[in-house]
């Protein structure tokens, strides 16, 4: 009844006291430098929202490729056309079919996607060629997120050895100490897809001081981003400002050999 809900706030609230601090000069010290040490952390990420109304889930649907597939393979256009070279890349892939799953590693650098992104700076090339490459690449990409899915990514694997070896005091594989394994998990690229129905900016910082975070939300014909970067690093290494123009450029370049846009 309405009294004895009543009756039962008063009583909570009656059991409610502030807590009052103690706090001595070194703890508001220390607390006075936790505060600047946030400080500097936020102002150390640069945080560009990015939206488009230049591709969606139905133009990647009509060019018969995973929406998911098609945006990271633009992503890596993108960045190889800012600087130069192939991203390690990852992206969050889901292992909830397992008991206790959480996630693997999609890693979406790939041969067919390296493939893919020299293609579409060859300007000999047709524009069917670059197409079929970019259909490709989209593929390898679907196969290996299936291949994720179902428990036969890699990453997992190796973090089990890697703390196998350190809980047992032994000597971690010499596989994880190889120089092409180290570099391919300096994820220069982090990515996760978040979908959602509002119209937001999803993001997360950088995984390395050199490196970018891209949290997206495709939808119907537009997509949202949000992307991240390092103030120490901007202007040399990374530049969240120039990811999200090329990857506007990089989005319109595909679409246009692919012969699609987004129906607004």
């Amino acid at each position: 009844s309405s009294s004895s809900s009543s009756s039962a706030s008063t009583s909570a609230s009656s059991r409610v006291a502030p807590l009052t601090w103690q706090c001595d000069g070194s703890v508001l010290a220390a607390i006075d430098a936790a505060g600047k040490a946030i400080d500097a952390l936020v102002d150390d990420v640069v945080v560009r929202a990015f939206h488009t109304h230049t591709a969606g889930k139905e133009t990647f649907k009509r060019s018969k490729v995973s929406p998911d597939a098609g945006f990271q393979m633009v992503l890596q256009l993108a960045f190889y056309r800012l600087h130069d070279k192939v991203a390690p890349t990852y992206e969050t892939g889901h292992t909830r079919r397992f008991h206790h799953g959480r996630t693997d590693t999609i890693r979406s650098a790939s041969a067919a996607s390296t493939a893919f992104v020299k293609g579409m700076e060859n300007t000999a090339l047709p524009a069917s060629q670059k197409a079929e490459l970019f259909r490709t690449a989209c593929a390898a990409h679907t196969m290996y997120t299936r291949q994720v899915m179902e428990g036969l990514g890699i990453d997992r694997h190796l973090l089990g050895l890697w703390l196998t070896a350190a809980e047992n005091k032994q000597q971690v594989p010499a596989l994880l100490d190889d120089p092409l394994v180290k570099y391919s998990s300096h994820f220069l690229l982090s990515t996760s897809t978040v979908p959602m129905p509002s119209n937001n900016f999803p993001g997360f910082g950088p995984v390395v001081p050199d490196g970018y975070g891209v949290c997206y939300n495709i939808k119907s014909n537009e997509i949202f981003a949000g992307i991240t970067s390092f103030v120490r690093n901007q202007g040399s290494n990374t530049d969240a400002t120039a990811l999200a123009r090329t990857l506007e450029q990089s989005l319109q370049d595909v679409c246009c050999v692919l012969g699609v846009q987004s129906k607004l």
